[in-house]
């Protein structure tokens, strides 16, 4: 479980989905969101960013009924910064299973 006292961000699919308003959720410009964003790829995202912690099966309290889940990341640049990385990083990957 997090608490306030640690240094890491919560992140969900939602804060990434090109298919939110900013109200619904989303936290990057509409050039960094994607259609339906996975945790899997978060996952991967920041693992290669080498910040990622660990992911649970939570849902973002706007979504509750979507069990999308979130991933757990250690604070090392600000939130939209890293939110910004996972998407091209995302962004990238999904290019290059598209050209295969």
């Amino acid at each position: 479980m997090v608490s306030k006292g640690d240094k890491v961000w919560v992140i969900y699919p939602e804060y990434l989905d090109i298919n939110l308003s900013r109200k619904k959720g989303r936290k990057v410009p509409r050039t960094y969101a994607l259609r339906h964003p996975k945790r899997e790829e978060m996952v991967r995202a920041a693992k290669e960013l080498d910040i990622f912690l660990y992911e649970e099966k939570a849902s973002h309290p706007g979504n509750w009924w979507r069990k999308k889940g979130r991933v757990v990341v250690r604070k090392e640049i600000p939130k939209l910064m890293t939110l910004k990385a996972l998407s091209k990083l995302i962004m990238e990957e999904r290019r290059k299973k598209k050209k295969k």
